[in-house]
């Protein structure tokens, strides 16, 4: 995914962060363009496990549908 950006895009925001036990759950947005002049903007989700006080998983989730519609000729 990173070399489809600009160099330095795209840019996330964490919008919510939220955590109950050892699983945190963040909601992000992402801006930026693409290096074929397209405009970047996707919301995501993350799902993070911590064990013994260390990242034990991490899940991701957006819309790549979206982003395939960006990419594609």
């Amino acid at each position: 995914m990173r070399g489809l950006f600009e160099d330095g895009d795209p840019k996330i925001e964490i919008r919510t962060v939220i955590g109950k036990g050892d699983l945190v759950a963040a909601e992000t947005v992402g801006r930026g363009t693409l290096r074929n002049g397209k405009t970047y903007h996707n919301r995501y989700c993350w799902m993070i496990e911590i064990k013994d006080g260390l990242i034990y998983w991490l899940r991701e989730y957006m819309d790549s549908h979206h982003v395939m519609g960006l990419v594609g000729d």
